[in-house]
């Protein structure tokens, strides 16, 4: 068989998108993928039948790779988020160049992202954040959007900061065919996105060296 790798490729490939468009769980996919590569070994003396199994138990291994990476760990910050939104305090290091915009009545939006690495709630009403005097550890990106004036300071690569604000899912769209935010959001591994109010809100804790290069080695 003519370029055989570029055909494992195309199955695993075509595993990976088929997965995500469902929700199965990884240990059908991995059962599934398991009994395929038996299958295959099965009946290798038939060649055609025997790829077949082959291409099959390498599509359902692409589909267990992708649904494998979608499971979050507990601490995940997508676990302490919601539609609604809820008050939060969030430690973390910026990881990206922060893109500003004009936003509305002279201010501009600051928006950046966020390595979380602890949370507290803000807010009795939360039910998922950890109490008001307790700092709990986290992990995951947050998309935090700084509304503030022009005299706000830039957070730059590297910063670690403590803001204050309103975390939540973001929301994905109900219109089949159009730009779905969310989804491009998850794409890049960020499940929850922050809005933060006024310059009082973003604290300074620590800022490594004014060096953009070594900002962009140790904590991109």
């Amino acid at each position: 068989m003519k370029r055989p790798i570029l055909y494992c490729a195309i199955a695993f490939c075509a595993g990976i998108y088929l997965a995500s468009l469902s929700n199965i769980p990884v240990v059908y996919s991995s059962i599934l993928c398991l009994i395929l590569v038996l299958l295959a070994v099965a009946s290798v003396k038939k060649n055609i039948l025997s790829h077949v199994f082959l291409y099959l138990a390498l599509l359902s291994f692409g589909a267990a790779y992708c649904q494998n990476s979608l499971v979050l760990q507990s601490d995940h910050i997508a676990n302490f988020s919601t539609g609604i939104g809820s008050k939060v305090s969030l430690e973390g290091v910026v990881v990206d160049e922060p893109v500003i915009k004009k936003a509305f009545y002279g201010k501009r939006k600051i928006s950046f992202l966020t390595r979380a690495e602890h949370l507290k709630s803000t807010e009795k009403t939360s039910l998922r954040a950890p109490s008001n005097d307790e700092w709990q550890k986290v992990s995951g990106l947050v998309k935090v959007d700084v509304y503030a004036d022009k005299a706000s300071v830039i957070p730059q690569v590297g910063d670690k900061l403590i803001l204050y604000g309103k975390l939540s899912t973001p929301e994905g769209l109900k219109n089949p065919g159009l730009f779905d935010y969310s989804e491009y959001l998850k794409l890049r591994n960020i499940y929850a996105v922050m809005s933060v109010s006024g310059n009082s809100s973003v604290k300074m804790v620590a800022s490594p060296p004014d060096n953009s290069l070594m900002r962009r080695i140790f904590f991109v």
